[in-house]
């Protein structure tokens, strides 16, 4: 029975705390995140530029092609299919790695506050004793107590409101 007691306190002992906070929604509400924003869309602005200037390029052979392929020969004809086939391929391909880039540079700025984030997460989470924290913006959690929830203390430790 003694062991029981004893095999038990030590359980206690070793028991872990599990807190969460939504990394997501902090980043959201922190003051450089307009400034993070708008230097996206600045990268963002000459990658969609070009993606239009290839859609109009497109748009102006399909419809030349379009005027006068009942004049064209068959050979012509497949020519001219096999062209605006690989302009469209381009397009794709153009706007993925695009998309791609913006996803990079994106996360590229967003390090800092994530790292600021992150720091702040583990100066509340050591504070209030948690051993763990999980990140609540990908909604992987099926029950979570709301006194686990460490987003208010987390924004206080940032100053943010």
């Amino acid at each position: 029975m003694l062991v029981v007691f004893m095999l038990l306190a030590v359980n206690l002992a070793n028991a872990q705390k599990i807190g969460y906070v939504s990394f997501g929604a902090v980043l959201d509400i922190m003051p450089e995140r307009p400034a993070l924003a708008k230097q996206v869309q600045d990268f963002q602005k000459p990658l969609i530029a070009a993606l239009r200037a290839m859609q109009a390029n497109y748009q102006a052979k399909a419809a030349a092609y379009t005027k006068t392929k009942a004049h064209l020969t068959k050979l012509v004809r497949a020519q001219k299919e096999k062209e605006l086939a690989g302009i469209q391929n381009a397009m794709q391909t153009y706007s993925a790695q695009a998309q791609q880039k913006v996803e990079a540079y994106q996360n590229q700025l967003a390090k800092p506050l994530l790292a600021k984030i992150k720091l702040a997460v583990s100066q509340v989470a050591h504070e209030k004793g948690y051993t763990h924290v999980i990140d609540s913006t990908q909604p992987i959690l099926l029950v979570a107590p709301d006194e686990d929830n460490l987003m208010t203390a987390v924004k206080a430790k940032l100053g943010l409101k």
